[in-house]
């Protein structure tokens, strides 16, 4: 499946293990695989540096678009960079191997990064966490582990603990 077509995806129901999700507002993390070291200048923080491996990025979308429109658009990468991730985002070393959401009115993304934190450490102090309402160090974690299906376990066990119901979607596999 082509990632312009997520946001279709996300955007229609989605029945899945007896959970249903509408792509509304929600919560999501992106396993992130960036293939060669990169450095990077991200906006007020600098120029920082992403060693080769696996990055976990969490964010919230209770915009208009919800999770569709959100995860469609770091899956597509769109020429405005608003975010810090759509630097990482945006080169050609890093990509989205697998986006995990789940469905919540509320915010989310600090407690589920930070229940996250409890297994990797933050990477680049300050990366989306701006607007953070938890003082979290960073919304970018490096894991030590180079194995996408024990980063999804692990992200769907922090979900289902936090009381939210994940769904995953890879635009390398979801063909």
């Amino acid at each position: 499946m082509q990632a312009h077509r997520v946001g279709q995806i996300l955007r229609r129901t989605i029945h899945y293990k007896g959970n249903s999700y509408n792509g509304g507002k929600g919560v999501y993390t992106l396993i992130i695989a960036v293939r060669t070291p990169l450095r990077l200048k991200v906006g007020r923080l600098g120029s920082l540096s992403f060693p080769k491996g696996l990055y976990l990025y969490t964010g919230s979308a209770l915009g208009p678009g919800g999770l569709g429109r959100r995860v469609d658009r770091h899956l597509r990468g769109g020429e405005h960079k608003f975010w810090h991730v759509d630097r990482l985002l945006a080169t050609k070393g890093a990509s989205v191997g697998l986006a995990i959401i789940a469905q919540t009115n509320g915010r989310m993304e600090c407690r589920v990064n930070r229940s996250l934190g409890e297994f990797y450490n933050s990477h680049a102090e300050g990366f989306g966490s701006s607007d953070c309402i938890e003082s979290c160090t960073s919304h970018l974690l490096k894991p030590k582990t180079h194995s996408m299906a024990a980063l999804r376990n692990n992200v769907f066990d922090v979900y289902r603990k936090t009381g939210l119901r994940p769904l995953s979607y890879s635009p390398i596999y979801d063909k």
